[in-house]
C-alpha cells in the first residue's frame, strides 16, 4: 500500500505491506469523516523504508506513473490499482526519501 495524502501536502507519504486478511472492526473509528468497518493490519515495507525524510511531492510521478497523469489524478477516489512498473517507480523514490 501506498499512500499519499492530497491535504495539505499532495505527496506520497510511505507505503507499506498488507499482513493480515480482511476483518470487521467496530469499536474504534480512526476518522471521523465516516465509518470504516473492514480493516486490514498493514507494516512497514521494510525497516529501511520505515519513515520519509520528507514528503515525496506528487508532481514527481506525474507523466511517470500510469494512473497519474495529471496532479489531481485521484480526485474523488480512495484506491487506486498500479502495475508493477508503477510501483518499481514509486518504491525508486522513496528508496531515494527514505531515512
Amino acid at each position: 500500500m501506498i499512500f499519499y495524502v492530497r491535504s495539505p501536502v499532495k505527496s506520497i507519504v510511505g507505503v507499506y505491506e498488507v499482513t493480515s486478511k480482511v476483518f470487521e472492526e467496530s469499536t474504534y473509528r480512526p476518522w471521523e469523516d465516516r465509518f470504516y468497518p473492514y480493516r486490514v493490519r498493514i507494516k512497514p515495507l521494510s525497516t529501511d523504508l520505515k519513515e520519509l525524510s520528507e514528503p515525496i511531492p506528487l508532481e514527481a510521478s506525474v507523466g511517470k506513473v500510469s494512473k497519474i497523469k495529471s496532479s489531481q489524478p485521484f480526485m474523488g477516489k480512495s484506491m487506486v490499482p498500479l502495475t508493477k512498473e508503477d510501483y518499481g517507480f514509486i518504491k525508486s523514490l522513496i528508496e531515494k526519501h527514505a531515512r
